[in-house]
């Protein structure tokens, strides 16, 4: 069977599997087919949702992001990152989002918070969902990523990142805007430097070269294991080769082009449009079916004011990168605009062309089209819908292409990791993939560089750190707290604060994802600090 037939088969079956669980649980729940182990076990999860979500208490910025981006991902640290939401539904038990006669959900069980603070050494237990962790995969991989994949993510979050700054840095009022943004990117760019960094420090190339060679000798012992599993690591060095990077380029300029917030709205109005139009939810692509209309729905009108100049700029970057394609990759759509616009047309022209002849940025015009068909569509004179309606083809075409190279990489690493269990003789724990995982461990300092550091960082290192640093940008402490600093003295200060602990560090396994998830004593109460 062709692979694209297999991955249309497996799609089908997982969409199916959903759909049947959506209509039996109803819409107070979503249901998901999850991988584990790269595909060789799966399993279907159902999650409660509540749309209606309310802040309760979050902490000063100065103390929730204290240190920036330099301490981030780092211990000894000094932030405060909490918050507290509260959940709320309506008085006949409906998820339904915000309306002011909702009551606050009110849960057979909960956990209670204690203020009895950690001692070194005590149990420690983590239970959230950690995003994403690689720990079975191939040679092939770390080669891949360490070589030219992160590296790239890199180069494409700083470039991104520096337009969002650049922006952010011009009015008060784009610094509020943009502000999520530029969190939320330069904390992944964070880490994908430090998992770069990790990668060159454990030589883990050699590291997996080494397992696979140990893998194949076990293999050769065991014909009826070689049988099954004997060509896999050849097949995925074949996939690796041919077609993991082959077509990163134009992946990459597509990404660009659908960044800029007109296009990506055209393109999912229209998209939306199509799917809606289809007879069911069997012809309809796995995100547009009916189950996920009201999330689609909130996306494409995102109230967020846009950005004119900034959104130009983001296209312009991705006409730049379409432009610079080899002629075999060439985006209609692009093709199109540009031989309209004729031979003087540069990357920031086709941007200012789509952006700057478009209502789509304007939430009212958005609502006027949420609902529209087709027609409505295919006929409008509308700059970014007219690119992004020229454009989805090629959306699509990358769509299925993604499908496919994923297929190959799953069926391989699925037989990789069923090879691995029969070789150790024991079933693997899987990947971390957003799921509920429950970690356990203890409190405890460590060793760096030779020097011992301690389990918690105390109250008055917090305010060294912050004096030595001028008391400004990131490590401003609020105004409030250092007029109580400088009003109780330092005799005070030292004897009974400086020594109050702030944060400690855990041996729990934890990755992205397990962000916000409570530490969990013995008693089964959540921990904190009763200094917080």
């Amino acid at each position: 069977m062709p692979i694209a037939e297999i991955q249309r088969v497996r799609q089908a079956a997982r969409s199916d599997l959903e759909r049947a669980c959506q209509i039996d649980r109803g819409n107070r729940f979503s249901c998901n087919v999850v991988d584990f182990n790269s595909g060789a076990r799966l399993l279907l999860i159902t999650y409660e949702d509540f749309r209606d979500v309310r802040l309760v208490y979050a902490p000063e910025k100065q103390l929730g992001y204290f240190g920036g981006d330099e301490m981030n991902f780092r211990f000894p640290r000094y932030v405060s990152d909490i918050s507290i939401l509260r959940a709320y539904q309506g008085t006949d038990g409906n998820h339904d989002e915000y309306d002011a006669s909702h009551v606050p959900v009110k849960p057979g069980h909960h956990l209670r918070v204690t203020t009895s603070g950690v001692k070194e050494g005590d149990f420690t237990l983590v239970a959230g969902n950690p995003g994403n962790t690689n720990r079975y995969r191939e040679s092939y991989s770390a080669e891949y990523n360490l070589r030219k994949g992160i590296p790239t993510q890199i180069e494409d979050l700083e470039l991104h990142l520096g337009l969002l700054r650049k922006y952010a840095a011009m009015k008060p009022e784009y610094q509020v805007l943009l502000q999520s943004q530029i969190f939320g990117l330069a904390n992944t760019l964070k880490y994908q430097k430090d998992v770069l960094a990790a990668l060159k420090a454990t030589n883990v190339v050699a590291e997996r070269q080494r397992r696979e060679r140990e893998l194949t000798a076990f293999l050769d012992g065991r014909p009826d294991l070689k049988a099954e599993f004997g060509g896999v690591l050849a097949s995925q060095a074949a996939v690796y080769a041919n077609d993991v990077a082959a077509n990163a380029d134009l992946d990459a300029a597509l990404g660009w082009l659908q960044r800029a917030d007109v296009v990506g709205y055209g393109v999912g109005l229209y998209e939306l449009a199509l799917e809606r139009a289809r007879s069911s939810d069997r012809e309809r692509e796995p995100q547009f079916q009916e189950r996920h209309w009201p999330d689609i729905r909130q996306g494409l009108l995102n109230d967020d004011p846009i950005i004119a100049a900034l959104d130009e700029e983001v296209l312009a970057t991705g006409f730049e990168r379409a432009l610079a394609l080899p002629a075999a990759q060439r985006i209609p759509a692009v093709q199109k605009l540009a031989g309209k616009m004729g031979p003087s047309a540069t990357p920031r022209s086709l941007a200012h062309a789509v952006v700057g002849g478009s209502q789509i940025a304007s939430i009212d015009a958005r609502k006027q089209l949420i609902d529209a068909g087709p027609d409505r569509f295919e006929a409008s004179p509308d700059t970014a819908m007219a690119f992004a309606r020229d454009l989805l083809p090629s959306v699509r075409e990358l769509r299925q292409r993604t499908r496919i190279l994923n297929e190959k990489l799953l069926r391989n690493r699925s037989a990789f990791a069923l090879a691995l269990a029969a070789w150790k003789g024991t079933t693997l724990y899987p990947d971390a993939n957003f799921t509920l995982r429950v970690t356990y461990g203890r409190a405890a300092g460590y060793t760096s560089h030779g020097k011992p550091v301690p389990f918690t960082t105390r109250f008055g290192e917090m305010f060294a750190l912050a004096t030595s640093r001028g008391n400004t940008g990131d490590f401003a402490l609020p105004r409030q707290l250092q007029t109580w600093r400088q009003s109780i003295g330092d005799a005070a200060f030292g004897r009974k604060y400086a020594a109050l602990p702030v944060d400690f560090v855990s041996t729990n396994d934890i990755t992205g994802g397990n962000s916000g998830s409570a530490i969990i004593n013995r008693s089964l109460s959540a921990r904190t600090y009763a200094s917080r």
